[in-house]
């Protein structure tokens, strides 16, 4: 884990919705039997969303390869990415959770992964053709805001810890339960398939991953993470 001299409080996460009384969530945890990277990898995949969420989260073929991200920024401790989905069908979690349930919406997701294993999302959902894309402060728009932090138990183990909050009717507990369900729906989708990837690593440990161009995102977290982990490791050759 690490020299606990070299441990620096500084350095932990701050998420302010966590904490804010605008918000409004209920923790989740889930364990994994896979390695903690590969749920990195489909955090960081925003495609997988039309072949594996098409009835939990929302996704489509037409998010998959219609709608591009707006820009996949690469940053010292991780990425950031900007997505949006225009004129789009509210997913099936939000529908469970609003009124107008037919109304078109343009659709906005911001994710940020942060070395070594932390994933936030920015989510908002508004009133298709109004201008959200342009910043306009549209009437009727629900905001979400999802952290999700893995914590390795060992090398083909992890904890998954997670709360997805919103910004409307936060005296409705149901809302928060309801979110949360979906989320669990959700993401034993993925655990399903995360399990499964393990599995081929378990069988064969020099099983090597091909990138393609979808995976911009994960391929650069990998690479920094891997510049860390080297720059740590001359470190304590050099001590």
């Amino acid at each position: 884990m690490g020299d606990v001299e070299k441990a620096d409080p500084n350095l932990i996460v701050d998420y302010p919705p966590l904490a804010d009384r605008k918000w409004r969530g209920a923790p989740g945890y889930m364990h994994y039997k896979a390695n903690w990277l590969l749920i990195v990898d489909n955090l960081s995949d925003f495609a997988h969303l039309a072949f594996v969420h098409t009835h939990t989260l929302g996704g489509s073929e037409e998010y998959a390869y219609k709608t591009k991200p707006v820009a996949i920024e690469k940053l010292e401790d991780g990425f950031r990415v900007e997505r949006w989905h225009m004129g789009a069908e509210p997913p099936p979690y939000h529908r469970k959770v609003i009124s107008n349930r037919t109304d078109k919406i343009d659709r906005r997701n911001i994710g940020r992964m942060l070395i070594p294993g932390i994933f936030l999302l920015d989510t908002m959902f508004a009133p298709a053709g109004k201008g959200a894309e342009k910043g306009v402060a549209v009437e009727g728009t629900r905001q979400y805001r999802n952290a999700q932090f893995m914590t390795p138990e060992t090398r083909n183990s992890t904890h998954f810890f997670w709360n997805y909050l919103h910004d409307f009717d936060i005296d409705n507990p149901n809302i928060s339960l309801s979110l949360r369900n979906s989320l669990e729906e959700a993401f034993m989708e993925d655990k399903a398939i995360i399990e499964a990837q393990q599995k081929v690593f378990d069988a064969d440990p020099n099983y090597q991953l091909l990138a393609i161009g979808a995976d911009a995102a994960l391929t650069y977290f990998r690479w920094a993470l891997a510049r860390r982990i080297e720059a740590e490791r001359n470190a304590a050759r050099a001590a």
